[in-house]
């Protein structure tokens, strides 16, 4: 489950702030994932987040760097730090996210990962 970082508190008087977060294009179990932390986050902090969803990878960080977003969960250490030196920037993790985008293909018609007969090979990008 992401951590968001910020101002947590009890008050009913804390003033509200709204956090741009970029994501990649989300499916509906990662908009149910995403919405139970958007509820967390205004009661524990008086945070609304709007989701800024992106379809390239490249995108993100640049939204970032750029000030267009606030935050962003997408990617892992391999993918920031490649992206900092490729790209002389400085962006920091400063908490663990869910990493959606990836999921388990087959063509071979499997239901589920049960199925799997044992030896399977299956392809993890770098």
């Amino acid at each position: 489950m992401p951590v968001f970082v910020g101002r947590t508190t009890t008050s009913a008087k804390a003033k509200a702030i709204t956090v741009k977060v970029g994501v990649m294009t989300m499916d509906d179990e990662d908009k149910a994932e995403w919405k139970v932390i958007s509820k967390y986050a205004k009661k524990h902090g008086n945070v609304t987040i709007k989701y800024v969803q992106f379809t390239d990878y490249s995108q993100p960080n640049k939204a970032l760097a750029n000030g267009n977003i606030d935050l962003n969960a997408f990617q892992d250490y391999a993918f920031l730090d490649n992206w900092n030196k490729e790209n002389h920037g400085n962006i920091k993790a400063i908490a663990r996210t869910t990493l959606n985008p990836i999921r388990l293909y087959t063509k071979k018609g499997y239901k589920s990962v049960k199925e799997l007969p044992k030896g399977v090979q299956i392809a993890i990008p770098n």
